[in-house]
């Protein structure tokens, strides 16, 4: 019989404390959040993130595959934060993550302060050393921001007696903050991506003061960026609290492979201290091949409600590569009623969605995956459901009264 696991892990937590005696009670409870891939809970975390706003502890997961997902503007998406302990501490404490949203910028940015609470969830966890805890939340994700390109994403983690610097400092100047800027992006050979932001300015500077934009290309050969607006390495001044706002062209080339990627990276750098106030990131990657068709789709009535059920699409037709699908497209009767980028019930195989709407006699579905770079797929098989109308279903109970 095997061990539960939380007796399992009080069992870990014993263990912990035999081998390191003492040792182990050195220091009070303390959590932190990652700011990029090599931060080991330093402050400030900035010589070991130059690009501190690439945090991997932040995401959006719609399928639970705890990868990365791009945003789909207008549908409830799955946002997570993972967030670690620091010490020992000898009992069971309750964390909470603030999940905020701000508009995109290379500016210095804040958060909680100036930032959009999205919503917060509250995880337990014991004080084992290098543990760690996830968090979610559901986020209706608005269209882009006015300046273009993505939203930022800031998490902020409190224990109690361990919360955030107030006021809010930048992200690598403070272990319980960590922001996201960073999205993959498909984008088809041959055809322009353009992901604009803004260069700004922190409202309590003093002055004007001077920044320059610096781009690190880590781009596939052939493939081309240009900034319009403010040149890379250009001197350009900032008044407190002012925007500018810059477009980021970046092409594949016409003989681009399918899915070459690369990653571009722009850093503003203040001129006289050369510190670096903020930055974006961008992944990008060739796609302009569909995915495969949804090949069984399945539906059945559950509680008066058509349930459709379907195997994920996870690779493309023609190459085999593994794909990065957006959404599914559901159609009923030949129109499409749904976008599904979620599992409605995650305990059973495969993807479910529930057909909500009044419905009666017989409705045939169709369902077709959408990756991330727009590519649609083949329809799936049909799968029809019979429903009994209202009226009729009244009438049948009433004469079994």
């Amino acid at each position: 019989m095997s061990m539960p696991r939380c007796l399992a892990r009080g069992v870990m937590i014993l263990a912990a404390i035999f081998v390191m005696g003492d040792s182990a009670l050195a220091g009070h409870p303390s959590v932190w959040i990652k700011d990029c891939a090599a931060d080991d809970g330093s402050v400030p975390s900035g010589t070991n993130c130059p690009h501190w706003w690439t945090s991997p502890d932040i995401w959006i997961d719609n399928d639970g595959d705890q990868k990365i997902d791009s945003p789909v503007h207008g549908q409830e998406n799955t946002l997570k934060a993972r967030f670690r302990s620091k010490y020992y501490w000898p009992l069971i404490h309750w964390v909470q993550v603030d999940f905020y949203y701000r508009d995109n910028t290379t500016g210095p940015l804040m958060f909680p302060d100036g930032a959009t609470l999205i919503g917060s969830d509250i995880v337990m966890m014991m004080g084992v050393p290098d543990d760690y805890g996830v968090a979610s939340v559901k986020w209706k994700i608005p269209k882009p921001p006015a300046s273009g390109g993505h939203w930022c994403i800031g998490a902020v983690v409190t224990l109690k007696n361990d919360g955030p610097k107030v006021p809010a400092v930048l992200p690598p100047e403070d272990k319980n903050v960590a922001m996201a800027n960073l999205w993959w992006i498909a984008q088809e050979a041959g055809k322009d991506a353009y992901l604009d932001f803004t260069a700004s300015a922190s409202a309590n500077q003093e002055g004007e003061q001077t920044f320059v934009l610096e781009v690190t290309d880590e781009l596939p050969v052939g493939w081309k960026w240009r900034l319009s607006n403010v040149e890379p390495g250009e001197p350009f001044d900032l008044r407190p609290g002012e925007n500018r706002r810059v477009k980021l062209r970046v092409k594949p080339p016409r003989g681009a492979q399918a899915r070459e990627r690369g990653r571009i990276t722009v850093s503003q750098v203040h001129v006289d201290n050369k510190r670096t106030v903020g930055g974006v990131t961008f992944n990008i990657y060739e796609d302009h091949l569909a995915p495969n068709a949804v090949r069984i789709l399945d539906a059945e009535i559950v509680r008066s409600r058509p349930v459709l059920t379907w195997e994920k699409s996870q690779t493309e037709a023609e190459t085999g590569f593994v794909e990065r699908i957006a959404y599914y497209e559901v159609s009923r009767n030949g129109k499409r009623v749904a976008s599904v980028n979620g599992d409605e019930d995650a305990r059973r195989h495969g993807v479910q969605w529930v057909d909500r709407a009044a419905l009666g006699g017989r409705n045939v579905y169709t369902v077709r995956a959408v990756d991330e770079g727009g590519n649609v797929s083949d329809e799936s098989p049909e799968a029809a459901v019979v429903m009994m109308s209202r009226a009729k279903s009244k009438r049948r109970g009433a004469a079994k009264e």
